[in-house]
């Protein structure tokens, strides 16, 4: 029930390319409608996603193929590929605090 995607309806990948450690992706207009704290969610769901990937350092989130300068977690703006340094604190785990209480004793 806490958990939530900020990724808008409709939001599609174009292409993805691994260049070494990063991971370029493409989408499609949807990011771009997006601003401030919702658009900081979804920039940091794609991070924290892509990031999941073995050799993925950083991701380069373009539209028709350019860079395009993003928020961070505090709302400056880079136009540096992205890391999931970039969104602190803003990853929620399914996992139980640990350690966990043990059940049926």
């Amino acid at each position: 029930d806490q958990y939530s995607s900020a990724i808008p309806d409709g939001l599609e990948v174009v292409s993805i390319e691994l260049q070494g450690s990063r991971l370029v992706i493409d989408v499609s207009e949807e990011l771009t409608t997006l601003s401030g704290p919702p658009l900081v969610q979804a920039l940091a769901q794609i991070v924290y996603t892509a990031s999941e990937i073995d050799g993925v350092e950083s991701v380069q989130i373009t539209f028709e193929r350019r860079p395009i300068s993003w928020p961070t977690s505090d709302l400056d703006a880079t136009d540096l590929p992205l890391r999931v340094y970039d969104y602190p604190g803003m990853v929620l785990s399914a996992q139980p605090a640990y350690p966990s209480v043990p059940s049926g004793a």
